[in-house]
């Protein structure tokens, strides 16, 4: 509670506290599953310094591409009826 008031976290200030290993998990799902979710994600991150939970553009990009290799891969393997 805040001054009597409960206080809600906010989406930013949740993705900003998570763990790093964490933070690094919710990229790779998100660009694997829906690519405008995973780019709010990392503006939250860029937009952050590393002190307050922000990443750094180099770690967004890995991941992005590791996501996208992964969603790539799993994608190949499916057989359509075309």
């Amino acid at each position: 509670m805040i001054n009597g008031k409960t206080y809600t976290m906010t989406n930013r200030e949740y993705y900003l506290t998570l763990p790093y290993q964490e933070k690094l998990k919710v990229l790779r799902s998100t660009a694997r599953a829906d690519v405008h979710t995973f780019f709010i994600i990392a503006r939250y991150y860029l937009d952050s310094s590393i002190e307050d939970g922000g990443l750094p553009s180099q770690t967004i990009t890995r991941e992005f591409k590791r996501g996208l290799n992964q969603k790539h891969f799993i994608n190949k393997g499916k057989k359509t009826d075309d």
